[in-house]
C-alpha cells in the first residue's frame, strides 16, 4: 500500500491474493489471457492511443487510487475479483474476433472505415459479448461472466441504471463497479499512457486530437480530504489550455453522471480541479502579445498566473533580453523584433501578429527582406507587398528567417537572380496557408485585387483558389 495525500492507496490484487487465493488465481488467468492478445489491440486502430497492457495497468492503478482503505471496507471479495477482471477485459472488444481479420482485409476502404467505426462505437458491448462467449477459456462460470461482462459494458456510453445488480446472491454492486471503472478509464490521460514508439507515423491532426493530452497531464490525484480529483499539467502553448479545459469538463460531466452510483460504495468525490503550470516561455509570449495589443499586462493574472510571476518575467524581458523599452512598450529595433517574432510558435502567433505594432515593424523590416533577396521595388510595388505581408504570419516567418528555413550553405538568397519571383511566391504561399488558419483575421475581399497584382499565377487560377477558400469558410460556418 502507498500513502496518497494522507490516505492509504490500496493495491487490490494484493488484497485479493491475501483474502481469496482462488479468486486471485482466476484473475491472474484472465490477465494472462488478455496479455496474449494485447498486440491485436492496434490491428483496427493503428492511429489510436494505446489500449494495450500499458493502458490496462494505468486503469488498474487509477482504480487503486479511487478506492481508499476506508472505501475498501465496503467491498467484498466477489466485487474486488469482478472489478479487477473487468479492468483487464473492458477494452477486449477492440480486438478482432473469430474471422474478422480476413473479413476486414476483403473490404474496400469505405467499408473498412464503417466497420472500424462500429467496432469503436460498440467496443464496450463487444467486450461484454467476448467475456460471455469465452467464459470457459477465461475460467469463469455463467454468473461471473455475466457480472464481469456487464461491468465492461457499463464502462462507457450507457445508462448505468440499465445494468442489473441481481447476481451472486446480490453481493456484487454492478452499477457502482462500472462507475468506478468508467472514472478510472476516463482518468488515464497522463504522460504514462503514451510512448514515442506508439506515435511514430501518426498524422498531425490525430496527434493533436487523441495524443497531445497525454503530453500535457503530468498527474491525476484523488484527494479524499477535499473529495476532489486534481488534474496537474504543464502547458507551453495557448491551445494547450483549451485542450485541458475540454478534458476537465468531460471528466466533470462524467463524475456528475456517475456520482450517485459511487456514493453507494461510499465514494464521495464531488469535484474535478485543474492545476495548470504555465511555462516561462508561454508567459513571456502572453506578456509581449498583451503589450502589442495595448492591454495591461496584469490582466493576464488568474488562478494559474500570479502578479509576482508577471513582475518577474517583465524584469527579465526588460533587463536580460531587452525586448522592452519599458514595461509598456516593445522595442522598435529590427534585429530584436526578429528575436521577439521567433519566440512565438506558429499556432499561437495570431494575437500578436495582427497588431499595429507588428504592422509598423513589417514596414521597418521590409528593407531587410529586400536586401536578403537582393531585390528592389518602386514605392507602389513595395506598399503592395507590405500590405499583403501584414496578412500573413507564415510569409513573414519565411521571409525574415529564410536562411534558417533553408539551412543550406549553398543557398544564397542575396545572389538569387529570381529574388522578385521568390518573394512573391512566398507571399502567395503564406497568404493561402493563413487563409485557412486565421479565417477571422484575413478579409479575402480586401486582399483579392492586391494578390492579382503579383503576377505570379494567372487571374483565373488565382480566382479559382480564392473562391475555394471562400467556399471552405462558408461550409465551416
Amino acid at each position: 500500500m502507498k500513502i496518497i495525500l494522507g490516505w492509504i492507496m490500496v493495491e487490490l490484487r494484493k488484497i485479493l491474493e491475501k483474502n481469496n487465493n482462488e479468486y486471485f488465481l482466476k484473475f491472474k488467468h484472465i490477465e494472462e489471457n488478455v496479455i496474449t492478445v494485447a498486440s491485436k489491440f492496434r490491428f483496427f486502430f493503428p492511429e489510436y492511443t494505446n489500449h494495450d497492457t500499458v493502458h490496462l495497468i494505468n486503469v488498474e492503478n487509477n482504480v487503486n487510487q479511487i478506492i481508499s482503505e476506508k472505501i475498501l471496507e465496503n467491498l467484498n471479495d466477489d466485487e474486488i475479483f469482478c472489478l479487477l477482471s473487468a479492468v483487464w477485459l473492458h477494452d477486449i472488444g477492440m480486438i478482432p474476433f473469430d474471422n474478422e481479420i480476413n473479413e476486414y482485409k476483403e473490404k474496400d476502404k469505405k467499408e473498412r472505415e464503417l466497420f472500424v467505426k462500429e467496432v469503436r462505437d460498440k467496443h464496450h458491448i463487444r467486450s461484454q459479448g467476448y467475456v460471455e462467449n469465452h467464459k470457459d477459456k477465461l475460467g469463469l462460470n455463467y454468473v461471473e461472466s455475466n457480472i464481469i461482462g456487464n461491468i465492461c459494458r457499463g464502462h462507457r456510453k450507457i445508462e448505468l441504471d440499465s445494468l442489473s445488480d441481481s447476481n451472486l446472491n446480490n453481493t456484487v454492486r454492478v452499477k457502482s463497479l462500472a462507475a468506478i471503472l468508467r472514472l478510472a478509464d476516463e482518468c488515464d490521460i497522463t504522460t504514462k499512457r503514451e510512448s514515442q514508439l506508439s506515435i511514430d507515423g501518426i498524422d498531425e491532426d490525430t496527434l493533436n486530437t487523441h495524443y497531445h493530452i497525454h503530453n500535457l497531464v503530468q498527474e491525476i490525484k484523488i484527494d479524499y480530504e477535499s473529495n476532489n480529483i486534481e488534474i496537474s499539467s504543464i502547458i507551453d502553448k495557448d491551445k494547450d489550455e483549451e485542450i485541458l479545459n475540454e478534458k476537465h469538463n468531460k471528466i466533470t460531466n462524467e463524475l456528475i453522471e456517475i456520482k450517485p452510483f459511487l456514493k453507494l460504495v461510499n465514494i464521495n468525490l464531488e469535484t474535478v480541479s485543474l492545476n495548470i503550470t504555465i511555462t516561462k516561455d508561454l508567459l513571456e509570449q502572453r506578456i509581449i502579445s498583451c503589450i502589442a495589443q495595448n492591454k495591461g499586462v496584469y490582466s493576464l493574472s488568474n488562478e494559474y498566473i500570479t502578479i509576482e510571476d508577471i513582475d518577474e518575467r517583465l524584469e527579465i524581458l526588460k533587463y536580460s533580453s531587452k525586448y522592452l523599452i519599458d514595461n509598456e512598450t516593445l522595442t522598435d529595433d529590427k534585429i530584436k523584433f526578429k528575436e521577439i517574432y521567433k519566440i512565438f510558435p506558429q499556432q499561437s502567433i495570431q494575437d500578436f501578429f495582427y497588431t499595429d505594432y507588428v504592422k509598423q515593424m513589417i514596414i521597418k523590416c521590409f528593407s531587410m527582406i529586400e536586401n536578403s533577396f537582393n531585390v528592389y521595388w518602386n514605392n507602389n510595388e513595395r506598399l503592395l507587398r507590405m500590405d499583403l505581408l501584414k496578412n500573413s504570419p507564415t510569409a513573414l516567418s519565411i521571409l525574415l528567417y529564410i536562411d534558417e528555413v533553408t539551412d543550406n550553405r549553398n543557398f544564397n538568397t542575396s545572389s538569387n537572380q529570381n529574388g522578385h519571383l521568390m518573394v512573391d511566391s512566398i507571399l502567395l504561399f503564406g497568404i493561402f496557408n493563413d487563409l485557412h488558419q486565421y479565417t477571422d483575421k484575413i478579409d479575402i475581399e480586401s486582399i483579392q485585387n492586391k494578390i492579382f497584382n503579383l503576377d505570379i499565377l494567372n487571374k483565373d487560377e488565382l480566382l479559382s483558389r480564392l473562391n475555394y477558400c471562400k467556399e471552405l469558410r462558408r461550409l465551416e460556418k
